[in-house]
C-alpha cells in the first residue's frame, strides 16, 4: 500500500487524520478494527506524499514540478563503436548546463 503518489498518500493521510480526531466515536463502529492502526496509517500517508513530491506524481499522472536539467527536446544519437556491445544506437540527452541541481529530492 505504500508508494510514491502525493494524490493516494494525501487520502490515506486524510483518512488517518479522521481516524486521530474522531477515535472515540469511530472505535464501536464499522471502521473500529482501523482505529487500532492510525499512527502507522498517518505516518504512511506523510510518507507517500513526500515520496510522491519527490518523484512529482499526483495520482500516477506524471507533474513537470522542477523542470530537467536535460534538453529532452535535443537527443544526440549514440554511435555503436567496435568494443560497444549494444548496437542500438540509443539516445542521450544533453544536460542544460553544467550547474543544474533540482532545488528538492
Amino acid at each position: 500500500m505504500m508508494f510514491g503518489d502525493m494524490g493516494h498518500g494525501s487520502l490515506v493521510f486524510t483518512f488517518a487524520t479522521i481516524l486521530c480526531l474522531f477515535k472515540n466515536k469511530l472505535k464501536d463502529g464499522a471502521l473500529g478494527g482501523f482505529v487500532k492502526f492510525r499512527h502507522m496509517l498517518l505516518l504512511m500517508g506523510m510518507m507517500s506524499t513526500y515520496a510522491g513530491l519527490i518523484y512529482n506524481e499526483f495520482f500516477a499522472i506524471p507533474m513537470n514540478i522542477f523542470g530537467s536539467c536535460y534538453k529532452l527536446n535535443d537527443p544526440v544519437r549514440k554511435n555503436p563503436t567496435v568494443g560497444d556491445f549494444s548496437k542500438d544506437n540509443t539516445n542521450i540527452f544533453r544536460r542544460t548546463n553544467s550547474t543544474c541541481v533540482y532545488p528538492w529530492g
